[in-house]
């Protein structure tokens, strides 16, 4: 490298180098941090949890989210699942 005719600088401006420029890797560095965060941050972004009353942690809460999640949408264990949720948030647990 050190009795290379042309400098980095030079060659990358005349396309010859042999290396990707400068821009090529910022631009990769840039899109690949873009989707880390995106990654990260989804999950908390999309959550299911109400904001106004913050998330539900009972045991009847968590069986009730875990109705939802497997298509329970009637009945009277999802109807006595809610209720009891209910009443543990109006408690404050």
């Amino acid at each position: 490298m050190a009795d290379d005719r042309w400098l980095r600088w030079q060659a990358e401006m005349a396309g010859t180098a042999d290396s990707p420029n400068i821009g090529t890797v910022l631009v990769t560095l840039a899109a690949g941090a873009a989707l880390l965060l995106a990654l990260l941050g989804g999950p908390a972004a999309t959550s299911a949890e109400d904001p106004a009353t913050g998330p539900r942690h009972g045991p009847a809460c968590t069986e009730l989210r875990r109705l939802e999640r497997h298509g329970v949408s009637s009945g009277p264990t999802l109807a006595r699942t809610r209720a009891a949720c209910r009443r543990e948030a109006s408690n404050g647990r």
